[in-house]
């Protein structure tokens, strides 16, 4: 079934069995079947509900940057519940969607039952170079994803890259910009908008 949010972009849910609500949110450039193998032992206690985020999966992929934040799909968890006629709820975040539900806890906190944070932390990574995360984003954005490089071939584009508009720069700052690249890469199913939005996110401060 698909959901429609407020901004009108539409989520791909699943909502199966009954009792407690369990929201299940899946993590940077993961899917609701990332928790397929746990929905039907999960469900025999609760209604389990799962979806994908925007940008992700068979949800809506909107091409406007601005249409992607970890604040947007925080108010996405709590309209795909809303949507559900679900009222309080217990919910489980994994890596990035650690970081979405920490956001719902704090906006919402009489909503939520009980919360399971699993592999993951309190926001975006601290002190990561902005410029490597727009490089790689970049070039994703412009390059990788329209013609579907294979990941040794992004890699040598983002150092090349690196070392042209870095000259100085050190092979560990390349090296991070090579791996932002292929995380990014991952999301091919995903919209360039996504792909920069996150991406460039990922480098700010919580």
């Amino acid at each position: 079934m698909r959901v429609t949010m407020d901004d009108g972009v539409a989520l791909e849910v699943t909502d199966t069995g009954s009792g407690p609500g369990l929201l299940l949110v899946h993590g940077f450039g993961g899917a609701k079947e990332d928790f397929a193998d746990h929905v039907d032992a999960l469900a025999v206690r609760h209604r389990v509900v799962t979806f994908d985020h925007r940008g992700h999966g068979a949800s809506d992929k909107p091409d406007d940057a601005a249409a992607y934040s970890l604040d947007r799909m925080a108010a996405d968890v709590l309209a795909v519940a809303d949507g559900l006629g679900i009222g309080t709820f217990r919910l489980l975040g994994h890596s990035m969607g650690g970081m979405v539900s920490r956001r719902v806890v704090l906006a919402e906190p009489e909503q939520i039952d009980a919360l399971v944070l699993m592999d993951t932390s309190p926001g975006p990574i601290p002190r990561l170079d902005p410029e490597l995360a727009e490089l790689a984003a970049g070039i994703i954005l412009d390059q990788g994803k329209d013609v579907r490089w294979r990941d040794g071939a992004v890699a040598g584009l983002v150092a090349r890259a690196q070392v042209q508009r870095r000259p100085t720069a050190t092979g560990g700052a390349t090296m991070a910009a090579i791996g932002i690249a292929l995380g990014v890469l991952n999301l091919l199913l995903s919209t360039a908008g996504v792909f920069y939005y996150l991406s460039v996110e990922s480098s700010a401060s919580p």
